[in-house]
């Protein structure tokens, strides 16, 4: 509720507004950053100033760089399956990464795949087509390489390794003609979900790539907007506040 004071000007009165209103007529306004818009407050009249890359009239309609929102789920998979990430250790030599993508359609037993190695100073990438054996008793592997690309640092004889219990986790040995046994440790990468359901919005707030929130579609709420709820339509009030004068 304002308190408006009289005074000798053209006005007559001056306004203290209430917490979160603003100006001559104490317009309200609450700073906003979620799903219902994105904005500060103008202090000189109450009018909703839009963060940066939002417009609209509630400042909720994104205008930035268009993106995604997604999310790493675990898979399905408890073979040899899949996309792995990991690493190599050569002799005390700096880890080498190592990308591991065995093909869904192969037979299990018979996998074949791509081997993509990139050299400790992160920008030589090499590729290597491999093929094999699984074991699904010992979920133990072999995988040969049937191709690559020359280069300085190793020339590539195969992947000898045990995926472990848990089905998330791989070690072994990445042997070479050039440096001998490496060993291999290595872990299974999650597939990336759009995470938002039934037509969501998805807000990022962070520089993160899982960093983000979900605004839900009338009809639907819960953390990813998965829940779906009856729709209650209410006619638009708005609330002037009470503005009393002190003598």
């Amino acid at each position: 509720m304002a308190t408006c004071f009289e005074r000798n000007s053209s006005k007559g009165y001056e306004c203290i507004c209430p917490e979160n209103h603003f100006g001559e007529l104490c317009t309200f306004c609450l700073p906003t950053d979620d799903c219902t818009g994105h904005y500060t407050c103008d202090v000189r009249n109450g009018l909703k100033l839009c963060l940066e890359n939002w417009n609209g009239t509630e400042c909720n309609q994104w205008t930035g760089e268009q993106y995604e929102c997604y999310e790493n789920t675990p898979t399905n998979y408890t073979d040899l399956k899949g996309l792995w990430d990991g690493t190599i250790e050569c002799n005390g030599e700096p880890d080498l990464k190592f990308t591991l993508i065995v093909n869904v359609t192969s037979k299990a037993s018979n996998p074949t795949g791509t081997f993509e190695l990139n050299y400790h100073n992160g920008t030589d990438l090499k590729d290597y087509t491999v093929s094999g054996t699984y074991s699904q008793t010992a979920k133990e592997f072999t995988l040969i390489t049937t191709s690559n690309t020359p280069d300085n640092l190793v020339a590539a004889m195969g992947i000898f390794g045990k995926v472990l219990n848990s089905g998330n986790n791989m070690t072994g040995n990445f042997v070479t003609f050039a440096v001998g046994t490496c060993s291999l440790n290595g872990h299974r990468r999650r597939e990336s979900v759009n995470v938002c359901k039934n037509n969501a919005t998805c807000v990022k707030n962070g520089t993160e790539d899982e960093v983000f929130y979900c605004c839900c579609s009338p009809g639907f709420e819960g953390l990813r907007c998965e829940k779906e709820v009856a729709v209650t339509t209410t006619a638009d009030v708005t609330t002037v506040p009470d503005i009393t004068t002190a003598d």
